[in-house]
């Protein structure tokens, strides 16, 4: 009996191995994907950030020029080229958080699947005890109308 007991935990740790390396390897990659989209917001913060100094400065040495207008216009069209490809970074970020929470809800999902029969075997579990408790109470209640009924006869 306590080999059988045994051979089933054993069974049952032995199924649960490779499904905690598969939850290691979709934890590690769901990692190096939060890193890659914490890194590309960075760098579009940075291309922001350098643009608007660019700009700035340019603008300064654009005062000094016979051609303020033009200087000016051409200095407003690299700022928006350059804030133009920090937004794409920053799409593309948002595009690896997207797929992160998609594959999170995938894993959850997963999980529980997994976890379904388990589930199902303890509510059923906690449904036959409630019947069960239903029935003695039942059974009780029957029982002291019996005696008080007895007693009432006497």
């Amino acid at each position: 009996m306590k080999y059988m007991s045994r051979l089933a935990i054993l069974t049952a740790l032995a199924a649960l191995v490779p499904a905690q390396a598969e939850e290691t390897a979709d934890a590690e990659e769901l990692a190096g994907l939060r890193l890659q989209a914490r890194s590309l917001e960075q760098k579009a913060q940075t291309m922001r950030a350098a643009a608007e100094q660019q700009h700035a400065s340019t603008e300064r040495a654009c005062m000094v020029k016979f051609l303020v207008a033009a200087c000016l216009e051409d200095a407003t069209k690299t700022k928006r080229n350059a804030l133009r490809e920090a937004k794409r970074v920053e799409q593309e970020a948002r595009g690896i958080e997207r797929q992160i929470k998609a594959r999170e809800r995938e894993m959850k999902q997963a999980r529980r699947l997994e976890e379904a029969p388990e589930r199902d075997a303890e509510a059923a579990r906690r449904a036959a005890k409630s019947r069960g408790d239903y029935a003695e109470a039942l059974q009780r209640v029957e029982r002291k109308q019996a005696e008080s009924a007895r007693r009432d006869s006497k």
